[in-house]
């Protein structure tokens, strides 16, 4: 039998099997059970690795991504744990929870990211009863795993020759700022949130201040973006930008008019320009939008 075989039975073994049978024999008879694809010699070797071998490995691995999950979900830890101890009367614990998520969402893949949206994905659609306790925490769990993949996106090298700084938009005539092209970086992302939490992440994340956890629904869309310096930036919009920003990432597809009419649900010309122009600066200011000339 490959070597995938073998690597699969093991790491089933470590990831999967919280109890395993005590003596060879025992081990020898349930690896027939669970793993009929192996040879009998493939499978006495497995039999032959003791117990404590394998749990050191089943300990690192789940002590090591249960740190993942206190080093980027910090806010949302900040409402599952307790909400875990009301649901479920019981501590929470990192590595008993760690468990948990693979048993609901196990990962099939060595990347942070990977891990990361399991664990969103887990507490989003798995675990019901701590949503009807602290429905934030669905919230909170994609804006904090979004954040990763912001921080995490690989640098794209474009040459922007004709990019147009901020400064230079108060000389423009109308028609020149309508033919402008606008660039979605390739680093932003754009979230939909039932409600409102970027002034509770920027206050925790940034002045350490403790999240309110009791929010009301209100459907917030929002673009995450990643400055030249590194910092995480996010920027909320009505919901016809993120809509456009959304279906062309990493293009020069839409033009200023493009963009503008996106408002077309907002109010008055007066108002539509207003918020157009109060978006657009922080949108580019903020690295999640570049200005062009037409080529």
């Amino acid at each position: 039998m490959g070597l995938h075989q073998v690597l699969s039975a093991i790491r089933t073994l470590i990831l999967d099997s919280e109890q395993l049978p005590v003596t060879y024999d025992e081990r020898n008879e349930t690896y027939a059970q669970w793993f009929p694809d192996l040879t009998s010699a493939e499978r006495e070797d497995l039999a032959k690795i003791p117990n404590e071998k394998l749990q050191i490995y089943t300990a690192t691995i789940f002590t090591g991504e249960s740190k993942i999950i206190q080093n980027h979900f910090k806010l949302t830890l900040k409402a599952l744990i307790p909400a875990w101890e009301a649901v479920y009367n019981e501590p929470w614990k990192r590595v008993p929870f760690t468990r948990k998520i693979h048993s609901v969402r196990p990962w099939k893949s060595y990347e942070t990211q990977a891990f990361v949206n399991s664990v969103r994905d887990a507490l989003c659609h798995d675990l019901p009863e701590l949503l009807q306790h602290t429905p934030a925490i669905s919230d909170f769990a994609r804006l904090e795993a979004l954040a990763v993949e912001i921080k995490r996106a690989p640098d794209i090298e474009q040459q922007f020759a004709s990019a147009v700084p901020l400064e230079a938009l108060q000389s423009f005539t109308v028609d020149e700022l309508l033919s402008l092209q606008v660039h979605v970086q390739p680093a932003s992302r754009t979230l939909t949130l039932a409600r409102d939490i970027i002034p509770v992440y920027v206050a925790f994340h940034r002045d350490g201040i403790e999240p309110e956890l009791t929010l009301p629904e209100t459907e917030t869309h929002v673009i995450g973006s990643r400055t030249p310096e590194n910092l995480l930036r996010w920027t909320r919009v009505p919901a016809g930008i993120a809509n456009l920003c959304h279906m062309t990432p990493d293009t020069r597809m839409n033009t200023y008019a493009e963009v503008y009419a996106a408002l077309d649900s907002i109010g008055s010309d007066e108002e539509r320009f207003t918020y157009f122009m109060r978006d657009l600066v922080t949108l580019v200011r903020n690295n999640a939008l570049a200005l062009y000339h037409s080529s």
